[in-house]
């Protein structure tokens, strides 16, 4: 199953570039040393010039600040020296994934899937449960084999983080996984091409069948959401209320910030639409009221809120 993993890698990548070609953003993850090597930040400067005991503190920090920047040293460390602070960056990871919503802050967390392949079955679970919480496709070929490990609390682990990302339930077997895997790989290299090109179409009727073909897939969630964020801005208001309704369905952390934006949209429809949204993907109950959203959510203040 590494060999699926390193397909499904190489796919996500090639597809990345298609998308460049259609002029969508992408905001997918990309190797790890060809972004951590672009430059080392404060944190993991200090961590080279650290010793033993001070890096655990750096690592404590990082964790306690909340701040999902600090997931750049975590997925620097995961990278080049992990050893001896497994459960350490586990337990950071927890506390920080479920932060991250915006693309730059997601991209170290494709990197802390490395974090599944250690021996500590404890590091392992709580990786799992923290990448699940955020959503990290890029751990779902390491969830499928971890499936046919010898822990059982691994393996049950990897099994509900499976079902909490993809919202299906397939069993215990890693068999049905693998298939769903391939089929969800394999439409997104054959048809969202064609599907994500209709979003700018001009025939309103072709933007809303693109959207309800994407409402119906389980994977590249966060690509899907980045490109169908883009319809927010339509003229036509039931096309804005549809996006609404199907960023909800995606459970995309990176749709957060422009349904915030649609709070204050001309169309009571759409601005009802955008904080149902919001409450679905944030589990927040708080007022149509785009400021209230943004303190809550730390939107502008460098540090997210909790969600």
């Amino acid at each position: 199953m590494a060999t699926h993993r390193t397909t499904a890698l190489a796919l996500v990548l090639s597809l990345a570039a298609l998308l460049a070609m259609l002029a969508i953003p992408w905001n997918g993850e990309s190797a790890p040393v060809a972004r951590v090597a672009s430059g080392p930040g404060p944190s993991i400067a200090a961590w080279r010039r650290a010793g033993a005991a001070e890096r655990s503190e750096l690592l404590t920090a990082a964790a306690e600040r909340g701040d999902p920047a600090g997931l750049e040293l975590l997925a620097w460390v995961a990278t080049f020296d992990l050893a001896g602070h497994e459960l350490e960056v586990a337990r950071a990871l927890l506390q920080l994934a479920p932060r991250a919503r915006s693309g730059d802050e997601r991209k170290p967390l494709a990197d802390l899937c490395v974090l599944l392949e250690t021996s500590d079955s404890a590091c392992v679970q709580i990786a799992s449960q923290a990448l699940s919480r955020a959503r990290v496709e890029a751990a779902v070929p390491y969830w499928i084999e971890l499936l046919s490990s010898a822990s059982r609390a691994v393996r049950e682990r990897a099994q509900r983080s499976l079902e909490a990302v993809s919202g299906m339930a397939l069993g215990s077997g890693p068999e049905r996984w693998l298939r769903w895997h391939e089929s969800e790989l394999a439409w997104f290299e054959l048809q969202a091409p064609r599907v994500l090109a209709e979003l700018g179409d001009e025939d309103e009727t072709k933007v809303l069948a693109a959207m309800r073909e994407i409402a119906g897939r389980h994977l590249f969630r966060d690509e899907l959401a980045d490109a169908l964020i883009v319809a927010l801005d339509r003229p036509e208001s039931d096309v804005r209320i549809c996006a609404c309704r199907t960023l909800a369905g995606l459970g995309s952390p990176l749709a957060v910030k422009p349904l915030v934006a649609l709070l204050e949209d001309e169309n009571q429809a759409v601005r009802s639409a955008a904080l149902s949204a919001l409450r679905a993907l944030t589990g927040l109950e708080l007022p149509l009221d785009a400021k209230a959203w943004n303190e809550a959510l730390g939107i502008g203040m460098g540090v997210a809120g909790n969600a």
